[in-house]
């Protein structure tokens, strides 16, 4: 039986939709060409510094799990304008964008460093949703670096806040599946089943066909290595498969 993978690029696709907080369809345009920063440049000339910021920041950076040196450039630029003109909820947005931008090129330790100065923003932050999209990504960056405790003590902090929030259920779907990676990689099977399930219905009452496959996959995952009920686990393999054929 071929297993259907899906643990990298879940975390990645669910790292790349945080930053676009502001952008209603998380399918569409995630994609960062030299086409598209040619166009860009072209908008920054004649931009105020207010102007500059807010196209800097709405950028799609980010090609699926890729993300070029010329992005960084601009993204910092935008960390600059932040802090000059900004207010505190576009620095906060800046920052956590340039921690992905590491994370995306595995450059861990600074991508840390980004979400932690994005955090210190968060008494001067009044959507705290903002909050919950940082403590995400910090979650997963811990756990690639194997610190699960820490791991799941922001996603669970960030699946809180999301839960107070309202709002988007789709992304609190992503963080849900997150946190219960998170718990079966520390051999919390139970948990983590209970956070797939939540997660799946999400996903599947507003038709997200990738969190459908990755939320089916999980659970599969979790009967056939921690459960050992192999025609359990098969089950929702074959069910994930066809799902994962038409993303």
């Amino acid at each position: 039986m071929t297993r259907v993978l899906f643990y990298r690029t879940t975390e990645r696709l669910l790292i790349i939709s945080i930053v676009f907080f502001f952008i209603i369809s998380f399918a569409s345009g995630l994609y960062g060409t030299e086409k598209e920063f040619d166009k860009l440049d072209i908008k920054l000339k004649t931009a105020s510094p207010e102007e500059k910021l807010k196209l800097l920041l709405d950028f799609p950076y980010f090609k699926d799990d890729t993300a070029s040196q010329r992005s960084l450039l601009y993204i910092r630029e935008a960390v600059r304008l932040a802090k000059e003109t900004g207010t505190p909820g576009q620095l906060c947005k800046s920052l956590n964008i340039k921690g992905i931008w590491y994370y995306l090129n595995s450059r861990f330790k600074e991508a840390v460093q980004c979400y932690r100065s994005a955090l210190d923003l968060e008494p001067r932050l009044s959507d705290k949703r903002q909050v919950a999209n940082v403590m995400t990504n910090f979650g997963i960056v811990y756990r690639d670096l194997k610190d699960y405790e820490t791991a799941e003590y922001y996603l669970t902090r960030a699946l809180n806040i999301r839960k107070r929030a309202g709002g988007d259920v789709v992304r609190l779907a992503h963080n849900l599946n997150s946190l219960g990676l998170t718990l079966h990689t520390k051999k919390q099977p139970t948990r983590a089943l209970s956070h797939f399930r939540e997660a799946l219905a999400i996903f599947n009452k507003h038709r997200v066909k990738w969190g459908i496959a990755a939320a089916l996959n999980n659970i599969a995952e979790v009967y056939h290595y921690s459960f050992h009920e192999y025609s359990t686990a098969f089950d929702y393999y074959r069910k994930a498969l066809p799902v994962f054929e038409e993303i």
